[in-house]
């Protein structure tokens, strides 16, 4: 287990051959200021509260923190690598960014968390017109019964991709994007007891006109 005892100190950054603004992204408080910038954004994307404390609150919550200091340090020695890169976590993800549900880690361990809490997830899923077709326990549930790969279901639920193999799939609960609410509101932001009611009338439609 790592020793986060004091005193810890940030090591400098060799900046040479860097860009300015590659030299300004990487000094400790500017990490922190970026993943800030980050929380505010997607929380926008995601339709949910934004962060309840400042950039300065935040600075002020890890800028001396051990852990903070050595996943930073890390970061340095590895070149800048992207996965060990500090990266703050909600520690419960049902609820937005406050001082008291942020946690730090690397960019790794966040993505995989995100990952297998995903997986845990309920998944709506449509035909790609729209029409709401039946909701699964998960990611796996879903890929095992509509023989979706697992990898097309996440990126439709991302709004990385439209459909997969006819289907399109939204984890339960989880609004799209501002710049895709548009797009997919037929999709997203109707429950689905109301989709299937529609589903029930294109098929009587359907049957009628037979």
């Amino acid at each position: 287990m790592t020793n986060y005892g004091l005193p810890l100190r940030f090591k400098a950054v060799d900046a040479s051959g860097m860009t300015p603004q590659k030299r300004y992204g990487v000094k400790p408080v500017n990490v922190l200021k970026r993943i800030y910038l980050e929380q505010s954004r997607k929380d926008r994307r995601e339709n949910i509260d934004p962060p309840n404390y400042t950039q300065e609150q935040l600075i002020q919550r890890f800028i001396n923190d051990p852990k903070y200091i050595v996943l930073y340090n890390n970061w340095v020695d590895s070149g800048f690598q992207k996965s060990l890169k500090p990266s703050i976590d909600r520690i419960d993800s049902s609820k937005g960014y406050s001082i008291n549900n942020i946690q730090i880690m690397t960019w790794s361990e966040n993505r995989k968390k995100g990952d297998k809490e995903k997986s845990k997830t309920s998944v709506h899923c449509y035909t790609k017109e729209g029409v709401y077709l039946r909701t699964f326990t998960s990611v796996k549930d879903a890929s095992e019964k509509t023989s979706c790969s697992i990898s097309g279901i996440n990126a439709c639920c991302n709004l990385r991709r439209g459909s997969n193999n006819g289907y399109t799939f939204r984890y339960a609960g989880v609004f799209a994007r501002e710049k895709e609410k548009k797009k997919y509101s037929h999709l997203v932001h109707t429950p689905p007891d109301e989709l299937k009611k529609k589903a029930e009338e294109v098929l009587s439609n359907a049957q009628e006109k037979a």
